[in-house]
Order: structure tokens, then sequence, then C-alpha cells
């Protein structure tokens, strides 16, 4: 690559990094993150603890859950049965 072509490619470069800059100026919304549902994330990292056994319970912010999944099969959500609430005598 000769002098002037390494030129060349840096000034491309820096044009499009500035292209890109105003373009995230003009609009952010197009780069704004979208904000991720606490409860898809907490279901997916308990669907994905390897180190659950069966019997181990699980507390959620719709109650407790026992689960009744094998060590050696994938995770469902079947596999976690709700844990009824005792009521008060």
């Amino acid at each position: 690559m000769t002098r002037d072509e390494w030129r060349q490619r840096i000034e491309d470069a820096r044009r499009r990094a500035k292209d890109a800059a105003r373009e995230r100026r003009e609009h952010p919304e197009l780069y704004m993150p979208v904000p991720e549902d606490p409860e898809i994330v907490a279901t997916e990292r308990v669907l994905n603890d390897e180190s659950l056994q069966r019997g181990d319970i699980i507390a959620t912010k719709r109650g407790m859950f026992v689960y009744q999944g094998g060590p050696e099969q994938p995770r469902r959500e079947q596999d976690f049965v709700p844990i009824a609430p005792k009521t008060a005598r």
C-alpha cells in the first residue's frame, strides 16, 4: 500500500466516523438501549442454571416454585411447580 492510499483510507475512516456521530446526534432515539424486562431476564437465568437439582425452591415475584425437572434434561417452565402459600388460621 502506498502512502497516498494509506492516507486516503484514514480520511475515509474519519469521514465515516463523523457521519456516524452526526447520525447519532440527529436521531438519538434510534440508538436508545431497549430496556430489558427484569422478569424475562430472571426467567432466562433460572432456566439456564445448571446447578438446579430436583426439589430446589425458587423465589420469584410471582411466588415460590419447586423445581421438578431432572438433572440431565433441559429446563422448561413446566418443571417449576408453584408452592401454595400457607393460609393463616
